[in-house]
């Protein structure tokens, strides 16, 4: 009997900061994910998750089924995910923070000024106005706009 190799599952960074959406009502918290394994990219995020690619002056689709999930109490980010497909009660996780990842203040403030925020990716490098434009000029940026889950 031979050994199966198992496929490499998508793993992404996460960089954590705020984009300008004038046409949207102003600024949002921005959770833009880069590629930490070959199975993550474009194809995964466009795929499977669902995301439509995203040109930055154009509008985010609000309709998806993922929800970013924050601990209140600490102001801290713990998962973004949909309910599976087909599945009672589970959950298809893309980011699973463990026990969270703190906000500053004004980030925060973001997240329960606007009860939404933006889920893009793939980007490569800190999510700069520069590498979001490359990431949209190579077809790549997919991008929603996530509702928030307070826990």
């Amino acid at each position: 009997m031979s050994a199966q190799t198992l496929p490499e599952l998508p793993a992404y960074s996460l960089a954590i900061s705020k984009i300008n959406l004038r046409m949207a009502g102003g600024w949002y918290l921005l959770l833009s994910l880069e590629p930490a394994s070959a199975a993550a990219g474009v194809d995964h995020l466009s795929g499977w998750a669902g995301w439509p690619r995203w040109e930055l002056s154009g509008f985010l689709k609000a309709d998806s089924p993922w929800v970013a999930v924050f601990d209140g109490k600490r102001r801290a980010l713990q998962l973004v995910a949909r309910p599976a497909v087909g599945g009672r009660g589970s959950v298809d996780a893309l980011l699973d923070c463990g026990e969270g990842i703190p906000l500053p203040p004004a980030l925060w403030e973001l997240v329960g000024q606007q009860q939404r925020v933006v889920l893009c990716g793939p980007v490569h490098g800190d999510p700069t106005g520069t590498n979001l434009r490359a990431a949209e000029q190579a077809g790549e940026l997919c991008a929603i706009a996530a509702p928030v889950m307070l826990t």
